[in-house]
């Protein structure tokens, strides 16, 4: 079985990029909203950015939902 530690530091030297959080936590050990978690060639996103967008989703869907569910259940 090959050592994680190992395993890690090839991916972070090969992509260059932080693109999962996890693996942007388990790799370095710090997080917070300003860490970069995905680079392009266009931009970069944060875990705070990522969140937000997150968040927003959940806010739209229920503003979409709510009213059929509300008909359907009641």
């Amino acid at each position: 079985m090959p050592n994680p530690r190992t395993v890690s530091n090839a991916i972070a030297s090969q992509t260059e990029s932080k693109i999962e959080s996890i693996r942007y936590l388990y790799i370095y050990g710090d997080l917070n909203l300003n860490s970069g978690i995905l680079t392009t060639p266009w931009s970069d996103v944060t875990f705070g950015q990522a969140l937000l967008v997150l968040v927003g989703f959940d806010i739209l869907a229920i503003g979409i939902f709510r009213p059929a569910l509300r008909r359907l259940f009641d």
